[in-house]
């Protein structure tokens, strides 16, 4: 039997942002009271020991949209609280588009970018910074093979980004890039493109 009649709900600090905190015991013990405080827009933190295990954030709106890709291990979202949805990168894209949608990329476009940024420059922290600032899209069996069964006409890697575009399916808003065969090829096989600035 359960002796709390709501969470004892406290407060830490989380990717440096206030955010509720409850123990596993207090959540176990009330899950409609810490579900309550979420549902008012709250992020909660449920600790062991001291040490965050998870973290319950609203599902409505811009991370509500992306719950079931999260849920199937095709993306991972960056830590986020509910303040910083507001913040999440975009780029300008045509009138239809949501000002605030969220960038994501493939783990090949973070490895893509950090190896050319070290071609330039030392950028000690780019993945850290890539991590903390963009969706990254999980090359999963099914993002490998239906990269591979891409029409020809594409760079693997291009393949590889097509691909984990395709798996977001109806939450994808844009593929947004600048090579034209690339942009082709997702064209041809149903995908939203868009290449902000780039004419014809």
């Amino acid at each position: 039997m359960c002796r709390y009649q709501d969470a004892n709900v406290g407060t830490s600090t989380l990717e440096g942002e206030r955010a509720a905190t409850v123990t596993v015991c207090e959540f176990s013990c009330n899950p409609s009271a810490v579900l309550a405080h979420v549902e008012r827009g709250e992020t909660v933190e449920v600790t062991r020991h001291g040490k965050t295990i998870a973290v319950v954030v609203p599902g409505a709106g811009v991370i509500g949209r992306y719950a079931p890709l999260i849920a199937k291990g095709i993306i991972r979202v960056k830590p986020t609280t509910t303040r910083d949805l507001d913040q999440i990168p975009g780029y300008a894209v045509p009138d239809d588009a949501s000002p605030s949608m969220p960038m994501g990329t493939s783990t090949i476009g973070f490895v893509e970018t950090v190896r050319t940024l070290d071609r330039v420059g030392s950028f000690p922290t780019a993945m850290q910074d890539l991590l903390a600032d963009f969706t990254e899209i999980l090359v999963t069996d099914e993002i490998r093979d239906a990269a591979a069964s891409l029409p020809g006409g594409v760079r693997t890697l291009d393949a590889v980004h097509i691909a984990s575009a395709q798996a977001i399916g109806d939450a994808l808003a844009f593929l947004v890039s600048y090579d034209k065969r690339m942009l082709d090829i997702a064209h041809s096989v149903g995908v939203p493109i868009t290449a902000p600035g780039m004419s014809g």
